[in-house]
């Protein structure tokens, strides 16, 4: 499935559930999905910069190595933290 259809269905899910935590879950899978799609666009791009011979500082991929590491870490902590709020404010 494209990023174009899923996001917004994801969107629509969240929109239509009462639980906050489950909202949360499916906010998490879709930065996940939109993130996904980042990554296979600057794929291409290094690709075509490569391909190009264009400066090296150009055709880096810093989402892929960089920010979606990152994402992975901490979005687990981001749920722990959601899970823990709604559990106190319910």
């Amino acid at each position: 499935m494209s990023a174009w259809n899923e996001l917004p269905e994801l969107t629509a899910e969240i929109e239509s559930l009462r639980s906050p935590m489950d909202k949360m879950q499916l906010r998490v899978k879709r930065i996940e999905a939109y993130f996904d799609y980042l990554c296979r666009t600057e794929e291409r791009w290094v690709i075509e910069c490569k391909r190009l011979g264009i400066d090296a500082t150009w055709g880096q991929s810093i989402l892929a190595t960089v920010v979606v590491p990152a994402q992975k870490r901490e979005l687990p902590k981001v749920l722990a933290s959601a899970r823990r709020h709604f559990e106190i404010n319910d």
